[in-house]
Parts: C-alpha cells; structure tokens; sequence
C-alpha cells in the first residue's frame, strides 16, 4: 500500500539554498506572513508577481531549482503546448529514485506590500505507475498557501495553493515563493511531475 507522502513545514530561503527538510509537522508562520484561516474563497484578480509564472521563456532564471535525491538530468523548462496547461511552456522534472525525493521550485524577490493579502498558487500534474502519492506544497515567506496530492494514475492538472497576508513592514521587495513536490518513493519507473502557472496575485 502506498504511503502519503510528507511535505516540508517550513521553506525558507536558506533552505532552498542548502538542503530540504520533510516534516508531518503543520507550518509555522514567520514573523513577515501569516496563513490565512478563512473559508475559501473565489479566486484573487490582481496582476501576477512573478517573472516567466507560465515558464514560457526558455531561461530559467528567476527560478531557482532544488533536487533531492536522483533526478533526470533533462529537468527544466519544456517548450511543448500540448504537455503545458496554458501558453508554450511548462516546467517538466522525472524523478528516477524509489527513494523519499523532493524538487522546489523558488523565485525570489517578489515586491508585494506589507499588510497585503495575496494568494500564492501552482497548476501541477503527476504520473506514476505505482498508484503512490505525490504531495504538492505552496509557500510565500515560508508559510503554506496550500497543500495537494497527486495521485497515481491521475493525469490531469490539480490546482494548489490559497491566500496568506504579508505582515512585517515596507514594499516587502524580498518575498520569496516556492512549489514543493514530494514523495516517499516509488516504482522502478520513478514519477513525473509539471509544473505551470506559479502566481502570487493581489486580493
């Protein structure tokens, strides 16, 4: 039987930057965002913060990867509009380890102003032949915006994330997202993953 797999609580820079810490323990806010604990509800309309969210340029930066544990070198961006879930581009990454691996996704430098509302989201799809389970995470500053899973078998596009509020003082020029998936393991076949349209929007 597959196992849920456990995403990270936290994920800040420095980790992004070093190493990825997996937890079953639930996020734990900083000082500069705090989740928000209201009902869902209907989708934010402001402007889209990020550079290349739709990853339809061909150069990566201003995303910074994170791969733990073994990864097909052939990871990043793939111009194909058949495999994106709009626009040309898609972020494509096919994990080869049946080992506990995880990949982040990071932008830094996002400018959204304290006391802000903002939701932080991603569109993700999976592949995998062994009906196990991947979990998907959404941060701004640390802080959870969402969590998913995707499961074996399931092939079509999941939208994760939700609203958080930028505490803390200033245009807040540093923010910083990130998109997590992860899993405990796998088949021989490894999984896949997607990624497209990263958003941080104004409420």
């Amino acid at each position: 039987m597959a196992r849920t797999p456990r995403a990270p609580s936290r994920l800040v820079l420095v980790l992004l930057l070093s190493a990825l810490t997996l937890t079953t323990a639930a996020p734990t806010p900083t000082p500069n965002t705090a989740p928000n604990t209201a009902p869902p509800q209907s989708s934010c309309l402001g402007p889209n913060l990020l550079q290349n969210p739709s990853f339809d340029s061909p150069h990566l930066s201003p995303w910074l990867p994170l791969a733990v544990s073994a990864w097909s070198p052939s990871r990043g961006i793939l111009l194909s509009p058949r495999a994106a879930h709009s626009g040309s581009g898609v972020y494509y990454a096919h994990c080869l380890s049946t080992i506990p691996a995880s990949l982040a996704l990071s932008q830094a430098g996002v400018a959204v102003q304290a006391g802000r509302e903002v939701e932080c989201f991603a569109w993700v799809r999976g592949r995998r032949g062994d009906g196990g389970v991947t979990a998907v995470e959404v941060f701004l500053d640390g802080v959870s915006c969402g969590r998913g899973e995707v499961r074996g078998g399931e092939e079509g596009w999941a939208r994760v994330g939700g609203r958080v509020r930028v505490e803390g003082e200033g245009e807040g020029e540093g923010r910083t997202v990130g998109v997590v998936v992860a899993s405990e393991g796998a088949g021989d076949g490894g999984w896949e993953v997607w990624v497209d349209d990263v958003g941080v929007v104004g409420c």
